[in-house]
């Protein structure tokens, strides 16, 4: 009997169902938390009566199938990729992560170049990802297509509704992804072969990004106050908040027919010590209680992977302008805090709540220039 095994999965996103190429399929290398299901809604009717004798039956109908749902965890590895396929031999390669494709469906609506300006943007220093290109109904859509050992299945126009980054200290810099699609499928015949598409080499010289490095900074914009947090732990949230449509109709079994946005929602949750150094923890904490403030106006970066004097990996993520919360004391042998922050936009209509770099080459100078302009160029 043939059973299939996670660890022969392999995984790629396409913009097509049909002629997949270099220019519209990349494959994701996925860790071992992949996860995809679609199920069905269904309605039971009981009849109840009285008499001696009553009917006592019931029935079970089937009346849609709900979104299919899928979840897996990519490292954040950013490397130099070359469209020619040979790193180093010509002028034109630019920055990436294995999963930029994702990145560009989490915030944009416009198709996926990252040599241009919308969502996802690269030069030969790092790769840049902004929601400045994000007012949309419906963002970027894919197709998921999985080799499960043997058997090949795809979902349908899929959508990224979530994304969250970990910056468990004691682990590699990873990003957990989330959505739907229309309808999960298994493919009768090979979709394409993988050295028609972009896949990767698991040996691919990419930088894994050490958390146990992460810098934490935070700026309140009202007086320029800096504070320096040495942090134990969190994670940041980027959710699209992502709603799927399906008919109802009396006698038919109902896919889902697409799906529209709601709210942009990035928020941000970290742990730390409680500690007394200038511009620490209790500093922080003892200058929020002072405000008394309604509203907050603070800059958060995160630095996933630290600052290099040489060049070095990094992932950067920057919140110009974030309501933080007052941190909660968590009493333990170390007593700890944790603070929450919401990203604000300057306007509803302005997707400018976050931006972030990544590179495999990152140099203090490059790191600071991003946060504080936005851009991670030399």
């Amino acid at each position: 009997m043939a059973v299939q095994l996670l660890r022969n999965t392999r995984l790629w996103v396409s913009t097509a169902l049909t002629g997949h190429d270099k220019s519209n399929t990349w494959e994701i290398r996925v860790q071992d938390d992949l996860s995809f299901s679609q199920t069905n809604t269904s309605t039971d009717i009981e009849v109840s009566e009285a008499g001696a004798k009553p009917n006592r039956g019931s029935a079970r109908f089937n009346d849609a199938l709900d979104p299919a749902e899928w979840s897996f965890s990519t490292y954040i590895t950013p490397y130099l990729f070359d469209p020619n396929g040979t790193p180093g031999s010509s002028g034109d390669e630019y920055k990436l992560t294995p999963d930029a494709i994702l990145w560009q469906a989490l915030c944009s609506g416009s198709a996926y170049d990252p040599t241009s300006t919308n969502g996802v943007s690269s030069n030969s220093t790092n790769m840049t990802v902004d929601f400045l290109d994000s007012q949309y109904h419906e963002l970027l859509k894919f197709h998921v297509y999985m080799l499960v050992d043997k058997v090949w299945y795809v979902i349908e126009n899929a959508q990224v509704a979530e994304g969250s980054i970990s910056n468990d200290i004691e682990a590699i810099g990873t990003m957990s992804w989330a959505g739907q699609g229309t309808e999960l499928k298994e493919l009768s015949t090979v979709p394409f072969l993988s050295d028609a598409v972009n896949s990767v080499d698991c040996n691919l010289s990419a930088a894994y990004i050490r958390n146990k490095l992460t810098i934490l900074k935070v700026k309140d914009n009202d007086t320029s106050k800096v504070y320096d947090i040495p942090i134990t732990g969190g994670s940041i949230t980027f959710n699209n908040n992502v709603t799927f449509l399906t008919p109802s109709t009396l006698a038919c079994l109902d896919v889902p027919i697409g799906s529209f946005t709601g709210s942009l929602s990035i928020e941000g949750s970290m742990t730390a010590y409680l500690d007394d150094r200038v511009g620490g923890t209790t500093e922080l904490l003892n200058d929020l209680l002072s405000k008394k403030a309604v509203t907050t106006d603070f800059e958060v970066a995160v630095v996933m992977g630290g600052s290099y004097a040489t060049p070095g990996p990094a992932a950067v993520v920057v919140v110009p302008h974030a309501q933080l919360n007052i941190p909660n004391i968590e009493s333990a042998d170390v007593i700890g805090s944790s603070f929450d922050f919401k990203a604000m936009s300057s306007d509803f209509a302005t997707g400018d709540q976050a931006f972030l770099g990544f590179s495999d080459t990152y140099t203090t100078t490059q790191i600071d220039k991003l946060i504080s302009t936005g851009d991670g160029a030399p």
